[in-house]
This record gives structure tokens, C-alpha cells and sequence, in this order.
């Protein structure tokens, strides 16, 4: 993917591994009133559907308006194609007595003229309404159905993950076929890809497709190990941790990063202009989710959420799927995530039973509470303000007694393991090292699990990564 220029030409042939595929949206264009242009919006399934039926109800209405005039106007035109005899008999005054007179040529010309007359009456008619109903800007629509793609290019050598070798690709009026191909997690060969002339707002390379492209699902699927190394990484709810740090961290683009995330409902309620719902986990970090509701109120699917929403008892579960995460909000001291359009709620699934354990049995409820008491008043969080999270891997490990530097700390019994700290060099995926200080913990497990680290190093001449790797495998 890295190698395809925006708006280069066609992609012939192209593996690629679906990372995230998102739900089924529709491009509405409709017209401007008193204006030649027409807009385009995106919509979900739920809001194509009742748009569409608004728009058939309008359009029924404005039928209903003038079709009798036009009936009038066209029954005029027709009958002045009539044939003489039956003008004449239509003109005098006893149409019946005037028929009997006609001979029985022009009786049947008349008879023929009765039966078709209504016809094309009609038929002109609806031409006249479909011409009237083009020519009304505020009743014209038209929708396209789509779904994107987030992927990456499939390679069995030994990579690691690029951004660069990412895309996203636009599938156009997808076949129930095609969306049973393309399933997250599967490796897909795709040919004669069409390369947009611009990137996407992530700064994506733009790949699009249609009904009829050609694509064929591996017969031997790779390893998860495998896709792992191309940058797959499979669905899960992540802890309001990974939200939290990446709101603090975000620039303020309007592209955040996306999450699947879940946590217990602290709060939820209804602006003028959105629904703001705040839930918690046992991090004790607050996530205030926002969506936008603003002249949405005859969708049913938003009516319905928002019921069901505000109809959910604090203390109970909730999760959902594309979140986007931005700003984090100083006022509040919470996380804030964005519901996109490609955003949804899901059902409960096997989170739920960690955070509902936490809730019950290890102070979940009395945080809620202490939480929505303080929202409810106005007043911040107190979740963690000042701290710094590194993940990566261990690439050094240092051990350094603690009664050099701190002469009150004094062991209780024999561990010698409690006497002393430990320097962890850790790089991230940046590649840059970080040194973070681990203090002995109350009991000696954590000291614990890092002598064995140590030990490990200690015997060997030249520590490898792998090798350290292994190692905290074995210890996890």
C-alpha cells in the first residue's frame, strides 16, 4: 500500500487483511430548496430508512395536491385527440338517444374511444406528476449504500506494522456475497481497485470497490501470529485506561482515535443538542460519551436508544463499538469520546462480568455513586491528574539496594528481595527507552517476578529480546 500514489491509477491485484470493518452507511444527495445544489450527508441504515419514508410521505402529500387539477388539464388534451363521433355524442344533449342514431361503424369507433380514453388519461396523468415531482427540488433524493474497510497489505514475511501500509477501502452497493467475505481478521485478494485522488481525514490511502470487483477470500488463512506481525489486532473492550490516555494526549484535529470500550453507567442525560452518557470502570477513569442528537427527533432508532439509555439504571453495564476519542475535558477531568457514524452499542458479553464483580464486591458501587454526586453538582473527578503510563518491551532490568538511598526502610523478616528496587529500561514502539523506578511492593511479589528477570540476564553474556521475552512468558 505504501507503494500506491493517490489517484494513480487502478490497483490490478492486491492481498489485504480486513482489520476493522464497519456497519453499513448510505451517501444521501438531496437538492437545496430555490438553489441548483445539492448536498450530500451520510446516513445509517436506520436514517436512510426513515428518510426515505418521509420523503415518500411528502411526496404522497403533494400528489394528493395536485392531481386533481392535472387530471382535469390532461382529460382536456386527450379529448381533443377524441374521434368526431364521439366528441359529437359527448356534445349533445342525450348522449344515449345521439348513440343510437350512429350507424354501427361509428357506434364501435365511439365504444372503442370509452374504453381507452380513461387510460390514457391516466397515463398521461402520471407522466405529468413524475414530471412535476423532478422538477420540485425540495422531493428529490437520491442514496447509495456503502461500507468501509480499515486494512492493511498482507505479507508473510517478518514485518512490523507500518501505518504506511494501512488504507481504507470503500466497498459501493455491497452483494450479501462480498460482505460474507469480508469478515475482520480474514486476508482477501481484491483486483482492479480504483485509487482516490485524495486521502481520507485519518491520512489514509482511499481504495474503492464495487458490486461487480473480483475478490476471493484465502483458501488457507494465515496464523493469528501472523496477522499479528502485518498489524492485526482482533476486536476487543478495552479499559477506559487506553481512552483516558489517549484523550490527554490528543492534538484537538477533529479525527480522534477509535475505541470499543465498556464500563458501568454513572450518568446519563438529554441537552437541547445531544445525549451525554458517562460510564466508569475499575480504573476509577471517567469517559463522557456525546451524541449528537440535533434534528434527529422523528428517527426511531435514535428515539429508541435514547429511551433505552435514559431507561438504564446506574450501576449497569454498557458498551460500545467505535467510539472517537478527543479532547480530554479539564472542567470534568474525564475522557471524551465521540459517537460517530460508525459508532454502536453492543450487548452485554464476557466484560461484563469482571466489571460486574468489581461493582458488587470491590467498591464499583460506592465509586458510581461518589461519581454521580459530584457530577451532579457540578464539581470535577477525582480521578488520577498528574501520571505517566509507558508500554512497551523490557530491555534492561537494574537492581539497586534501597538502604543506600532510603536508610527508614527497614525489612520486617529475611526477604533480601524487599531491600531493594528496580530500574526497568523500557522501549516503546517509538524507540525510545524509558527508565521507570518499580519500588518493592507489601508482600515481595513483584520483587519476586522480576528477580527471576534478573536472575535470567545475570547468566547470560549478551541478553537478546526474544530471550527476555520468553522469559516474561513463562513468568506471566
Amino acid at each position: 500500500i505504501r507503494g500506491i500514489i493517490p489517484g494513480g491509477g487502478r490497483v490490478p491485484s492486491i492481498s489485504l487483511v480486513i482489520c476493522r470493518r464497519y456497519p453499513i452507511l448510505y451517501t444521501e444527495e438531496i437538492a437545496v430548496p430555490g438553489t441548483s445544489v445539492r448536498r450530500k450527508r451520510i446516513l445509517t441504515v436506520d436514517q436512510n430508512a426513515s428518510n426515505a419514508i418521509q420523503l415518500e410521505d411528502a411526496k404522497n402529500r403533494a400528489i394528493d395536491k395536485i392531481y386533481d387539477s392535472i387530471q382535469v388539464k390532461c382529460a382536456e388534451d386527450i379529448d381533443e385527440l377524441a374521434p368526431q363521433e364521439w366528441k359529437d355524442t359527448e356534445s349533445s344533449t342525450s348522449p344515449e338517444s345521439y348513440f343510437a342514431t350512429l350507424s354501427e361503424y361509428h357506434q364501435r369507433v365511439v365504444m372503442e374511444w370509452r374504453t381507452k380514453r380513461m387510460g390514457l388519461i391516466q397515463e398521461k396523468a402520471r407522466k405529468e406528476v413524475t414530471k412535476y415531482l423532478e422538477n420540485e427540488a425540495s422531493l428529490f433524493r437520491s442514496s447509495t449504500k456503502f461500507v468501509q474497510f480499515y486494512v492493511m497489505a498482507w505479507s508473510n514475511k517478518n514485518t512490523r506494522p507500518d501505518e504506511s501500509n494501512s488504507a481504507m477501502l470503500t466497498l459501493f452497493e455491497p452483494t450479501d456475497d462480498q460482505l460474507q467475505i469480508l469478515q475482520e481478521g480474514k486476508v482477501i485478494r481484491l483486483k482492479n481497485l480504483v485509487v482516490k485522488p485524495t486521502k481520507c481525514m485519518k491520512n489514509l490511502i482511499q481504495l474503492s470497490a464495487h458490486s461487480s470487483t473480483l475478490m476471493k477470500s484465502m483458501s488457507r488463512q494465515p496464523s493469528l501470529e501472523s496477522l499479528h506481525k502485518c498489524g492485526y489486532q482482533p476486536r476487543r473492550y478495552r479499559p477506559l485506561l487506553w481512552p483516558y490516555l489517549s484523550s490527554k494526549k490528543h492534538s484537538g484535529s477533529p479525527v480522534g482515535t477509535e475505541f470499543d470500550c465498556g464500563g458501568l453507567l454513572v450518568k446519563a442525560y438529554q441537552t437541547p443538542s445531544c445525549m451525554l452518557v458517562y460510564i466508569l470502570d475499575e480504573s476509577k477513569l471517567l469517559l463522557r460519551i456525546e451524541r449528537c442528537t440535533e434534528g434527529e427527533d422523528n428517527c426511531k432508532s435514535i428515539l429508541s436508544w435514547k429511551q433505552s439509555i435514559l431507561g438504564t439504571i446506574p450501576g449497569m453495564c454498557v458498551f460500545f463499538k467505535n467510539i472517537r476519542i478527543v479532547r480530554f475535558d479539564e472542567a470534568e477531568n474525564c475522557a471524551v469520546g465521540l459517537w460517530a457514524d460508525v459508532s454502536t452499542q453492543e450487548v452485554a458479553n464476557k466484560r461484563s462480568k469482571e466489571l460486574k464483580s468489581w461493582y458488587s464486591k470491590k467498591g464499583g458501587y460506592e465509586e458510581c455513586v461518589k461519581v454521580a454526586e459530584r457530577l451532579s453538582i457540578g464539581t470535577p473527578s477525582d480521578g488520577p491528574q498528574n501520571f505517566q503510563i509507558i508500554y512497551g518491551d523490557i530491555v534492561g532490568i537494574e537492581l539497586h539496594p534501597l538502604l543506600e538511598c532510603r536508610n527508614e526502610l527497614q525489612s520486617d523478616d529475611n526477604t533480601e528481595l524487599r531491600n531493594f528496587a528496580w530500574i526497568l529500561h523500557i522501549e516503546d514502539h517509538t524507540g525510545i527507552i524509558f527508565n521507570a523506578i518499580v519500588m518493592p511492593d507489601q508482600h515481595g511479589a513483584i520483587s519476586n517476578i522480576f528477580y527471576k528477570v534478573y536472575k535470567t540476564m545475570a547468566t547470560t553474556e549478551s541478553l537478546q529480546r526474544n530471550e527476555l521475552e520468553n522469559e516474561l512468558e513463562k513468568i506471566n
